[in-house]
This record gives structure tokens, C-alpha cells and sequence, in this order.
């Protein structure tokens, strides 16, 4: 399962990504992509299916540049039944976040492949520190740690977040 959870706003693309001028063109490079394997465009025009929603009715606000994102609180969550085709050795995982909080006590999900409810379960999550420091890659037997090179995120900007990982290693981009 996917599941898609945290205190933070979220707007969530799983794939693979080429750069593009603006979000209008984004969706159609995307969807042009031969090797992608999913995508959750999360936009407030596509309803989304009852069966992902969890924690309480989603709340959308505004997202990066003119599209919308959907809020999340702490409750409210979004997981998609399994999803075999994720189950690969190589995959760029990105979306876009907003840490919305100025600290928390624990360090909140921004995407996970993992059975509902069951965190021992967990395939691969990706986290945000709490004091915003750092970013957390969990891959079922290890954390990974990556510190952005400008220091602590801000509280209210979007950043664009892609991880890649393979056989020759794993790489975080943020807005890169």
C-alpha cells in the first residue's frame, strides 16, 4: 500500500520526472514517461476515490504555484490498496511539500509503501524531521539521513523533493 500522511501540506507525483517550464506542461511530461509506474496527481478537480481517504474529509489549500494541495493535520491520511508494480530495484520517488508546523515532537511521513495500520510492515517510508534539519529514507532494514546543503527548511515554502535509488546507490534531490 501507499500510504500518504503527516502534519504538512502534500501535494504527491510518484514517477520518474524531466524538467518542464511550468506546472501546466508538468502532468503531460509525466504521463508521457514510458517507465512510469504510478501517479497521484492529487488535484481538487478529480475527486478522490473514498476508499483512500482516512482520518476525516480532505482539506485543500493552495499548493505550488497556481495548483491546489490538500492539507493534511496529523489524522487525516490517504493510502492506496497494494501496489506490486512499486516493488522494483530501481525508482524516483517525488512530490512537492510544505512543512506547515515549526516543530514537531516525532518526524512525520511524507510517503510510505507500507501495510495500513501496520508501521512493522514498512517497505520504504520517506520523513521529514521535525525541526525541518533533515530528510529520513527508511528502506525496510536502515534510516538513511540527508541534510540540505541551505540548512533548515522553511515553515510555508514548497520544495520539490525527488529520491532515486538503484543498484548504484540512492540520491536526494530537493528542488534539484
Amino acid at each position: 500500500m501507499i500510504t500518504i500522511l503527516g502534519s504538512i501540506l502534500l501535494a504527491v507525483v510518484v514517477g520518474f520526472w524531466g524538467g518542464v517550464a511550468d506546472a501546466s506542461e508538468y502532468e503531460a511530461v509525466v504521463r508521457r514517461n514510458p517507465t512510469l509506474t504510478w501517479y497521484a496527481p492529487l488535484q481538487e478537480a478529480e475527486p478522490l476515490p473514498a476508499d483512500v481517504i482516512r482520518g476525516g474529509t480532505p482539506v485543500w489549500g493552495q499548493g505550488p504555484d497556481e495548483g491546489k494541495a490538500i492539507l493534511f493535520d496529523g489524522t487525516r491520511y490517504l493510502t492506496w490498496g497494494p501496489r506490486p508494480n512499486l516493488e522494483v530495484e530501481e525508482v524516483t520517488v517525488e512530490l512537492w511539500f510544505s512543512p506547515a508546523f515549526d516543530a514537531m515532537p516525532y518526524n512525520p511521513c511524507l510517503i510510505a509503501m507500507r501495510e495500513d495500520g501496520n508501521h512493522q510492515l514498512t517497505r520504504w517510508s520517506i520523513h521529514l524531521h521535525g525541526d525541518r534539519s533533515a530528510i529520513d529514507l527508511w528502506n525496510g532494514r536502515s534510516v538513511a539521513q540527508y541534510r540540505p546543503a541551505t540548512g533548515v527548511l522553511e515553515k510555508g515554502r514548497w520544495y520539490h523533493l525527488a529520491v532515486t535509488s538503484g543498484k548504484g546507490g540512492t540520491a536526494v534531490y530537493i528542488n534539484g
